[in-house]
């Protein structure tokens, strides 16, 4: 995907060689460009065929004339009563009804190592063995324990199909569409639920039910018939693969040959880097993180609860055994209570798409479990008055609450949860706990109803409180969102990208090959889209850069090839990278220390002259003044014959400061910036050069000298959870401005340029008279992978210097 460059009103493409550091929320990108051919709309309809099977079985023995437990005890067994395998016992249809439910834990748990080894598609193909073959010894046998065996088989299928299809439709689908195209996993199963339901009215005959258990032969006949031309594989496993040719003809198909770069981007995203960071990028293919890894922990937990939730919240022993709950509301024809609930709980699934679009995931999930347990909780209240509308009305909202949250949502977010390269193991382990789940309401709620009868219900209720408190800790929004989105944290926020070879730059444009990478504050703002937050992404990271000019455009007659430059600009975090000669600083030699003067040294000089309009014999207070811009604004400072009050955070640090001829260094971590400054300066400072915020920028700003000036150049305190995101009073601070004729001024480079050639100069010169020291952190980076750590690094307040990456 090509790195973006930044214009005053979008970011626009360029293509740039090799790799770039680019940051991502490729959703946005997709929504934008992004229109789907018709092939992924019919690869997700006719996999939607599989859960279909699910559904089917969930609710096809739930008919109160198959199964009534006095009929069925009766002796002899009256005609046409208990017409499943006639006398038998409450223990042997308890366990046939649930053999599928172990079914599905063996399937779901498995499917995800098969579905990594043979792709998703033709795992898919494979399970419709398994389908045809439950539904058949289903259909066929005389005895009820055989009939439990074909449904284990049907469990296996159903487990492989609700475990691989939330993975297969996320990796097809553009991040824009996953909410919604995922909601018809939920929407598939619903539909399967109901037909039975319809089906009750004419198959309840001794024969009538073989028809119902043969039925998902019909299902799997129809995919073998349609997938082979209207289903593609996952491009996502075929990139895990390494496969990336057929991976990109897939994408074209999907998308079209226009969108295969940007669809790439959001599709290499999680897998390459994944890769990367374990060193098995050209290596070892088929090696896999595990889902274990500590770094999955919270994901893994919060995809759990889920699945426990989804189940553990009671809805399916309304499906199970909705007959014997409005048998016992004392409703005269169960099936009709069946039926409306069942057919009430294929809506919900369409609307909840656009709702949690609007309401975020996590929204409608917490609301889904506080509903479902007041739903719970009237359901008890009218079993307990024994008002037969009631218990419909109460179990029917019940069930809404269910199908426009848990019910499609679950399955959404635990494969928005993980990345590809754990997506289908992550899932499987998930959905085997939701079996499990369900195994035990299957097994439990007949003797729990039996024991608890009006009651029956209290149970869930204290399982969703339990559930909903855990919810609000363990489980993130996921909603319009790709795995590496807008965030305070650059290494979740970014990802590096390939991109095509370069062609020959515009008029007035050079490309250059970077050696190395200055780091600054501004970075970690971009990606929380503090100053770029109105512009979309995906686009390049970092701003400085320092290499040797490897093409020139037509017109540039300020550099030729070879020349080493430096540069300032929006995208910089790249190998090699597209310029406007205009931004060029021609460097005798290329060297680290250029780089801490083109953020750094610049935005000191034009800041201290323009807007601190700095004199002699002043005293200058510079809070971070040993990071990369701190270090120059001490430095030119003290050459202007300033007294200068500098801040940091470690010993280490104090001494470099001391170095560089700093008067009053405070280690912030030992003394108290306000104590210290009223009882050394009682006057107050004349000049601040200010990039903390928060309590920093309250203590000085309340030591004031008159007509002293701020200088606002950053707030990086706000990145460290201190104080600087609770404002301060303008009632604080009007005072102590009105009083001492003070100034706040803020400062941004770019509204200076005109200014920056002659400093330039000026730092280069005083460079050359040894008068500046130009400060490189010792600490060593090298490659575009280690921009996170470095980043990582400045944030933790480590670095004494400029931090510079080395690409070559």
């Amino acid at each position: 995907m090509p790195p973006q460059t930044i214009t005053d009103e979008m970011y626009s493409e360029i293509t740039t060689p090799k790799a770039s550091f680019t940051y991502d929320q490729a959703n946005k990108e997709a929504e934008r460009t992004i229109k789907p051919n018709m092939i992924l709309y019919t690869s997700v309809l006719v996999a939607l065929l599989q859960p279909f099977q699910s559904g089917w079985s969930t609710s096809q023995t739930n008919l109160t004339q198959y199964s009534d437990t006095d009929q069925c005890n009766a002796r002899p067994v009256v005609e046409g009563t208990c017409l499943m395998f006639p006398g038998h016992s409450k223990l042997e249809w308890t366990f046939a009804v649930n053999a599928w439910i172990f079914g599905g834990m063996i399937g779901s748990l498995f499917c995800g190592r098969f579905s990594d080894l043979w792709g998703r598609k033709k795992l898919l193909f494979v399970n419709c063995g398994f389908i045809i073959v439950g539904a058949v010894i289903q259909a066929a046998v005389s005895n009820i324990w055989a009939f439990a065996a074909g449904r284990v088989v049907s469990g296996i299928a159903s487990g492989v199909a609700t475990g691989t299809l939330g993975s297969y439709i996320n990796e097809l689908s553009p991040p824009h569409l996953r909410n919604i195209l995922g909601l018809g996993l939920q929407i598939s199963v619903t539909m399967g639920i109901v037909l039975p339901a319809i089906a009750f009215f004419f198959a309840n005959t001794s024969s009538g039910w073989r028809y119902l258990a043969g039925f998902p032969v019909v299902v799997a006949a129809l995919f073998l018939l349609l997938a082979p031309s209207m289903c593609l594989e996952s491009p996502a496993w075929l990139l895990m693969k390494n496969r990336r040719e057929e991976a990109k003809q897939v994408i074209a198909r999907l998308y079209g040959e226009e969108n295969v770069y940007i669809a790439l981007g959001w599709l290499e995203s999680s897998s390459k880097s994944n890769q990367a960071e374990q060193g098995e990028l050209n290596n070892e293919p088929e090696a896999k993180e595990s889902i274990l890894s500590p770094r999955y922990r919270m994901q893994l937990a919060g995809a759990i609860l889920l699945s426990c939730a989804q189940q553990l919240s009671g809805i399916n022993a309304v499906f199970y055994y909705s007959s014997k709950i409005f048998g016992d509301a004392g409703i005269s024809d169960s099936r009709i209570g069946t039926l409306i609930i069942d057919f009430i709980n294929i809506f919900p699934g369409f609307g909840a798409g656009a709702l949690a679009i609007r309401f975020g995931n996590r929204n409608m999930i917490l609301w889904g479990i506080a509903s479902m347990c007041v739903m719970a909780i009237c359901m008890t209240i009218a079993f307990l008055v024994d008002v037969s509308a009631l218990s419909i009305v109460f179990t029917a909202l019940y069930v809404i609450a269910f199908g426009a949250t848990l019910g499609p949502l679950v399955w959404v977010v635990t494969a928005d949860l993980f990345p590809d390269s754990v997506r289908a193991s992550g899932s499987s382990i998930c959905i085997g706990i939701n079996w499990l789940c369900n195994l035990i309401v299957g097994v439990a709620y007949p003797y729990l109803s039996d024991a608890l009868d009006d009651y029956s219900y209290v149970p869930f209720v204290v399982l969703l409180v339990i559930f909903y408190l855990l919810a609000l800790k363990l489980v993130p929004e996921t909603s319009g969102k790709s795995m590496h989105t807008k965030s305070k944290d650059f290494r979740a926020a970014t990802k590096i990208v390939d991109v095509p070879e370069v062609p020959t730059p515009a008029a007035g444009n050079v490309v250059v090959k970077n050696h190395f990478l200055g780091i600054n504050a501004t970075d970690i703002n971009i990606t929380a889209g503090a100053y770029t937050g109105a512009l979309p992404p995906p686009f390049g990271c970092g701003l400085e850069a320092a290499g040797i000019v490897s093409a020139i455009g037509e017109g540039v007659t300020n550099v030729k090839v070879g020349d080493a430059v430096a540069y300032q600009k929006f995208g910089a975090f790249a190998e090699y990278f597209e310029v406007p000669s205009a931004n060029l600083i021609k460097t005798p030699e290329l060297s680290a220390a250029v780089l801490t003067m083109t953020v750094g040294g610049i935005s000191a000089s034009v800041a201290l002259e323009q807007i601190g309009e700095m004199k002699t014999n002043e005293t200058v207070f510079v809070s971070a003044a040993a990071g990369g811009t701190g270090q120059y604004v001490v430095q030119l400072a003290k050459l202007a014959g300033n007294h200068v009050i500098g801040t940091c955070s470690s010993d280490a640090k104090v001494e470099h400061l001391k170095a560089l001829g700093c008067d009053r260094v405070i280690n912030y971590t030992k003394e108290d910036v306000d104590t210290v400054l009223k009882k050394e300066y009682p006057q107050g400072v004349d000049l601040v050069f200010e990039t903390v915020g928060g309590d920093m920028f309250k203590a000085v700003t309340s030591n004031l000298a008159v007509h002293a000036r701020v200088i606002v150049f950053g707030y990086i305190s706000g990145y460290h959870g201190d104080k600087s995101a609770e404002p301060m009073l303008v009632s604080q601070l009007n005072p102590t401005l009105l009083m001492k004729s003070a100034s706040v001024r803020g400062f941004l480079l770019g509204n200076h340029a005109k200014h920056i050639p002659t400093h330039i100069a000026r730092l280069l010169q005083l460079m050359a008279e040894g008068k500046l020291n130009p400060g490189v952190d010792s600490t060593e980076f090298r490659g575009l992978e280690s921009v996170p750590e470095a980043i990582d690094y400045m944030y933790e307040r480590k670095n004494i210097g400029k931090l510079i990456i080395k690409l070559e």
